[in-house]
């Protein structure tokens, strides 16, 4: 209100602006009074009946904004979430989920979130070689600035790591052997009694013995 108190004399009549900030409120009707105390010996208060119709706006964003899978088996699903949040004061509507690669997929096409949402979607990649891929997922929404949200999706195909991965020197020639990955024990190699030591001497001479591991990633070509 423009005026809180003031006189009006008999007869007369006075004009008040009322001023309503839906700064901050969802989309939604809202009621309210306003109270007139006055010096009217049979009516002191008097109430003013306030109704309003707030229109909101979805507004939508994600996290993470891309999504990178790192390596994944071949002809194995790897599976990243993405989190879809509802910023906005309405209703959010995600009517579909498109996807420009076939190695990446959405299952949950269609929701809807309140305000102050959020809903988690599982994200597939399936790759069908030893490559990188990349693609990106457009969600589409009633979301006021933004009915199209892109989201950067890439991961790598890899084959599974070797087993057992045993190398053998002479004259200068190391030979690595290992297990096919779809068999064998699959443990960890150590080199003589398996313990691990942080520091190497040699005070009167001897033998210095060595013994590496390659991660999966490092031995893919091979």
């Amino acid at each position: 209100l423009n005026a809180l108190e003031g006189e009006i004399p008999a007869g007369g009549s006075a004009i008040l602006t009322v001023t309503i900030d839906a700064t901050g409120l969802l989309a939604g009707s809202y009621v309210a009074l306003i109270e007139f105390a006055t010096n009217n010996i049979n009516n002191p208060n008097t109430f003013l009946l306030v109704l309003v119709d707030v229109n909101g706006s979805a507004e939508i964003s994600v996290d993470p904004d891309s999504v990178d899978f790192g390596f994944v088996l071949v002809n194995e699903t790897g599976v990243q979430q993405l989190m879809i949040m509802n910023t906005g004061t309405d209703d959010l509507f995600v009517t579909g989920i498109e996807s420009s690669s076939p190695y990446f997929t959405v299952p949950d096409q269609e929701f809807y979130m309140n305000p102050g949402e959020n809903v988690f979607v599982n994200v597939l990649f399936t790759p069908d070689e030893i490559t990188d891929f990349s693609g990106t997922l457009t969600i589409f929404s009633n979301a006021d600035q933004q009915a199209e949200l892109d989201v950067f999706v890439s991961g790598a195909g890899t084959l599974s790591p070797p087993l057992n991965l045993q190398g053998t020197e002479e004259d200068g020639l190391v030979t690595l052997s290992w297990l096919n990955p779809a068999g064998g024990p699959g443990e960890w190699l150590f080199y003589g009694d398996g313990n691990v030591s942080s520091a190497i001497g040699l005070t009167d001479g001897g033998v210095w013995q060595i013994a590496a591991r390659w991660d999966a990633n490092q031995l893919a070509d091979y």
